[in-house]
């Protein structure tokens, strides 16, 4: 279902409203460029740098598949921007 503008434009108003300070903060993130992720404790952040690895959640307790779809586009992205570096070095 495609929300009218009217709909989009009221529902932003609500958003300002109701969570001003989290709207306020994304919109920024937006302006800079910025990217945040956040789904573990800093300790277990910690031992993901250490190890090196990946850690993924099971996927049948999310609640939005498509946590799993914008994660692989990120990597994808990630790994292309890598190759294309190493690429453009050994030239």
């Amino acid at each position: 279902m495609k929300l009218s503008d009217e709909e989009i434009a009221g529902l932003s108003r609500l958003e300002e409203v109701l969570f001003a300070y989290a709207a306020s903060r994304r919109d920024r993130m937006v302006r800079e460029g910025l990217r945040l992720a956040h789904y573990t404790s800093a300790e277990n952040a910690i031992n993901i740098i250490r190890s090196e690895t990946f850690w993924l959640r099971d996927t049948r307790s999310m609640t939005d598949f498509r946590e799993v779809e914008h994660g692989y586009a990120m990597l994808h992205e990630y790994f292309a921007d890598q190759a294309k570096l190493r690429s453009s070095t050994l030239h």
